[in-house]
């Protein structure tokens, strides 16, 4: 996420500026490397017909060998921007 900042000078002082917070932005979560199956798959198929469906998702960062868990992280009202298979 980002906050964007809104800059305004101190009446009176040419010394000083305030700095308020003004709206935040998401950014689109790009998934690399990841391991998906047909859910996920179908899931954007409906999006791209026109079935808009917003989901709540759990990703997963595992550790190289693939047997620990390293990180989880809870996303919600979700959907698939894009996708591509592998070569």
């Amino acid at each position: 996420m980002e906050t964007e900042v809104l800059d305004r000078p101190e009446g009176g002082l040419n010394n000083h500026t305030w700095k308020f917070a003004t709206r935040s932005k998401q950014f689109n979560l790009v998934l690399k490397r990841g391991i998906v199956n047909k859910v996920l798959w179908d899931w954007y198929h409906d999006i791209t017909i026109g079935k808009m469906k917003f989901r709540n998702a759990t990703i997963l960062v595992l550790d190289p060998s693939g047997s620990d868990q390293l990180l989880e992280f809870q996303v919600s009202q979700a959907f698939p921007l894009s996708g591509k298979a592998p070569t």
